[in-house]
Formats: structure tokens, C-alpha cells, sequence
């Protein structure tokens, strides 16, 4: 079994929704939602979905360009 240099457990990233006058918090749109996944030493793995799927923004959470967040 390959070393495991890669290991994410439940990422989330969620985007506020603001609204009203003092323009609090009311809800959150869930980009992505609890993924599980890890990566061995010499594997090569693909992220493959539709449009708008969350492909982009787990790439962004896992190297630290976007927030990781819970709602």
C-alpha cells in the first residue's frame, strides 16, 4: 500500500447569504459539502462533474486559496 501523502476528511466550504438592512446572515449556498477522500505516494487521482459541481473550490480549500467554513 502507497504512503498516504494526502488526507481530507469532511471539507466544507459554504458561502454566506446576506439580506435585509443590517445585512446579516440568513442562510448559506453549501459549494461543497463533506468530501472524504485520500491520495497515496505515486497516485494520480482526476476531480471530474458538471459545471458548477465544486471542482474548482475543493482544489482552492485544499492548497489554502479559499476559506474552509461550516455553516
Amino acid at each position: 500500500m502507497a504512503k498516504e501523502i494526502i488526507q481530507i476528511k469532511d471539507l466544507k466550504v459554504y458561502y454566506p447569504i446576506r439580506s435585509g438592512f443590517w445585512n446579516r446572515v440568513t442562510d448559506y449556498v453549501r459549494a461543497v459539502d463533506g468530501i472524504n477522500f485520500s491520495i497515496g505516494e505515486g497516485e494520480t487521482y482526476g476531480l471530474i462533474g458538471e459545471s458548477g459541481s465544486g471542482k474548482s473550490t475543493t482544489g482552492k480549500a485544499i492548497v489554502g486559496v479559499e476559506k474552509v467554513s461550516g455553516g
